[in-house]
């Protein structure tokens, strides 16, 4: 097969244009500023609704542990966590 380097330039900035599209993310993070967070160990999602984009929220989910992990606080197993995390997405 015969490389077209106009054809692969043009997929090249086809994705940056896709990527930069998808590089405004906004964030609200919404907690009680007053709380001494250091007296909570554990942490479990609480799903409020279907989500629009399951691969979005499987990747938000991942970030928040990984997070929440070197922050050391570790996902609950067991039914009571010491924190509920919920979240609402948007696409």
């Amino acid at each position: 097969m015969k490389k077209n380097p106009l054809l692969l330039a043009a997929l090249v900035l086809a994705g940056c244009s896709v990527l930069a599209g998808c590089s405004s993310v906004e964030t609200h993070v919404d907690y009680d500023r007053g709380t001494n967070f250091s007296s909570y160990h554990t942490f479990a999602f609480k799903d409020v609704r279907t989500p629009d984009s399951p691969l979005a929220l499987k990747r938000v989910r991942v970030a928040i542990t990984r997070t929440l992990g070197s922050r050391g606080l570790a996902e609950a197993a067991e039914a009571k966590p010491d924190l509920w995390v919920v979240l609402h997405t948007r696409t």
